[in-house]
């Protein structure tokens, strides 16, 4: 029996004004840029080392180790984010600058394939002494990545090679056989890494190690005994103190029911269990993945598709606790949540995961990254006071403007990696069935014989266009139709049709050459209600149209944003607002602002209720004029 796959990024051409303007921000300005920030080349960013490190290990420089001792993943990640705009479009410049970097990865890389800076320059005979902090794994898994996606891209090898001979390290060092270290990554990523490298290179062993470690999290406390080691290297105490749900080592997989612990390494353990479920047809592991995924989505997610609630951990916190001006939120969190929700609609297509997935991308995701795809967020709130923030240590870890770049800088090659993969979420196929997941207006080869032309200016509307050109026997296409999506209508060829509806997608056979489907979704905002065990949003709503979550600056609506309110019964109407691109629609929306005269803190009197029209930009579009207050939920009036 076929298995649902996505289709190959070769076979699709992306038409998009909307998503072809970010695919083109990542190839023409943000990959450019980033080369320079690697090669600490932008004076008023935060220095990254990274290429000096690799300089240093190669010994072509001399020189201590400079950053975070998972400094070289930022590298791996932009090497994988080329691999993936060159798999859309032909850049020959930007190709010799990756091949060029490859040359300098290949030259550090140590004669047994052993590759991390870290290690190599400043603690040369201490490799796989701290698993719990070191990431060396977490480095490797990024690299085997970028290995894959170049050589799919490319067909070029040598990265590929590069991380074959890491990975061969790595499955003769760990396991349970004799000599080996019976240990695991603190921060997952080798484990889909190597899956990846599996199918890619057909060899099985790499697919058994990542099932290795999969399947040993949390059998016992192996950090705990790596630590009573002679030769433990201490580092990062305060993570020691953290409980062992931070790095999902407190029980087996098989046994966790509730996503705990560090966002992001959540998702990448989650996302690879999923994966190897459905490729290995484990069905203990997918109901647990599948216990995972609703706890994640239905107890511990933001409207904005955010996840990870807390600073402490970079972690979740408990169920409903979704507090929205210390929200963490990070950006590398919602982009995992997208790969998780990617791998569950694969092993089971459901309209709920594309919804996810869309949320997850056409909110958090891209606010990550400013207009001018040089500038950034690793933590995305959904409330921002600046002068609380600057003002209250709680705030710390929550900045007021986008910074160049950070010291820990996983987020921005992270988002580089993501949006021209785009196509990936967007279609997948199963025998004769084919999926459109995402509404991305271009063309895709469904196979030899067929394919299909799509048209839509989504997110404006939410109307979309299909044209078939070419037959295949058999062939039956899925539509998502989105959540938000209540009104809808469909003709084939021009004539009313009303087809069939399965877990949520619109399902048409009997499609010939030259058929010409249209399929209409009223796209009309509306107001989102919390559930009341969210106490921070209690008596608030928030505001969406299509997939974007709105907000209201202060740039628009004056300071104190909290005294905004709108009622259920308020008209929207759509507006332009300056500074703001058309490609993400504004809104105006009838509501009160509470006018507070006097300097008291406390009054017996309330403050008078002024009508105003409130403007709502998409939560994406936030802060790309200035520095300034921020709000997503606003206060409710009955």
């Amino acid at each position: 029996m076929a298995k649902l796959r996505s289709i190959a990024q070769k076979d699709c051409k992306v038409r998009s004004p909307f998503w072809d303007h970010y695919i083109q921000l990542i190839g023409k300005k943000v990959l450019p840029y980033q080369w320079k920030l690697l090669n600490d080349e932008i004076p008023d960013a935060e220095p990254s080392g990274c290429i000096r490190n690799f300089r240093i290990a190669a010994g072509l420089e001399e020189g201590d180790f400079y950053g975070a001792v998972f400094q070289d993943s930022d590298l791996a990640k932009w090497l994988d984010a080329v691999g993936h705009y060159l798999a859309m479009h032909d850049d020959a410049k930007l190709e010799a600058l990756a091949d060029s970097a490859i040359e300098l990865v290949e030259k550090a890389q140590e004669d047994d394939g052993y590759l991390d800076t870290y290690f190599i320059i400043a603690r040369k005979d201490q490799r796989w002494k701290n698993l719990r902090d070191c990431h060396e794994l977490y480095c490797a898994g990024h690299f085997i990545e970028a290995g894959v996606s170049y050589y799919t891209a490319t067909g070029k090898r040598r990265l590929l090679d590069v991380v074959i001979r890491l990975a061969n390290l790595i499955c003769s060092v760990f396991g349970k056989g004799e000599g080996q270290i019976p240990g695991y990554p603190g921060h997952e990523e080798i484990e889909y890494a190597l899956l990846r490298l599996g199918e890619v290179t057909g060899n099985r062993k790499y697919i058994d190690e990542a099932r290795y470690f999969i399947m040993e999290r949390g059998v016992s406390d192996y950090f705990g005994k790596e630590a009573q080691d002679p030769g433990y290297i201490e580092r990062f105490s305060e993570i020691g103190r953290l409980p062992r749900t931070y790095s999902q080592s407190h029980e087996p997989v098989l046994e966790q029911d509730e996503a705990v612990g560090h966002a992001v390494r959540a998702m990448y353990l989650y996302t690879a269990m999923a994966h190897y479920a459905r490729e290995e047809n484990d069905s203990a592991l997918m109901e647990a993945s599948n216990r995972l995924w609703n706890d994640t989505v239905y107890r511990k997610m933001y409207v904005t598709g955010g996840i990870g609630s807390t600073a402490v951990g970079e972690s979740f916190s408990s169920a409903y606790d979704l507090p929205n001006d210390s929200a963490y939120c990070e950006t590398c969190a919602s982009i995992g949540l997208m790969r998780f929700s990617e791998e569950m609609f694969l092993s089971s297509p459901h309209s709920m995961y594309g919804d996810v997935i869309e949320r997850a991308l056409y909110n958090t995701v891209l606010a990550g990254i400013a207009f001018d795809g040089e500038h950034f967020f690793y933590v995305n709130p959904l409330e921002s006071v600046p002068e609380k923030v600057k003002g209250n240590p709680i705030f710390s870890h929550v900045r007021t403007q986008r910074p160049r770049w950070f010291g820990v800088a996983c987020c921005p090659p992270n988002i580089a990696r993501t949006l021209p993969d785009i196509t990936t979420y967007a279609y997948a196929k199963d025998g004769k069935s084919f999926y459109v997941q995402l509404y991305v207006a271009g063309s895709v080869r469904v196979s030899d014989t067929l394919s299909l032309q799509l048209d839509t200016d989504y997110p404006a509307t939410g109307n979309i266009k299909i044209r078939l050109e070419g037959n295949e026997p058999g062939f039956v296409l899925h539509v998502r139709i989105p959540s938000w999506c209540e009104t809808r209508s469909v003709t084939l060829n021009g004539k009313t049709l009303e087809p069939g509806m399965e877990r949520g997608y619109l399902v048409f056979s009997d499609l010939h050459d030259g058929d010409v489907l249209n399929i209409n979704s009223e796209m009309d905002p509306f107001f989102v209600y919390p559930n009341p065990g969210i106490t921070s949003d209690a008596g608030m709503v928030a505001v969406q149209k299509g997939p974007f979550v709105y907000c209201a600056e202060e740039a628009d609506n004056g300071r104190t944003l909290s005294s905004l309110s709108v009622s259920p019964s308020s008209r929207f109407s759509s507006t332009h607002i300056d500074g703001i691109p058309e490609m993400y629609p504004c809104l105006s929306v009838e509501g009160e602002k509470e006018v507070w005269k006097g300097p008291d803190l406390y009054s017996r009197e309330p403050g008078k209720e002024e009508n105003l029209e409130l403007k709502l930009v998409p939560y994406c579009a936030w802060n790309n004029r200035g520095e300034g207050e921020m709000r997503v939920w606003l206060r409710r009036n009955r």
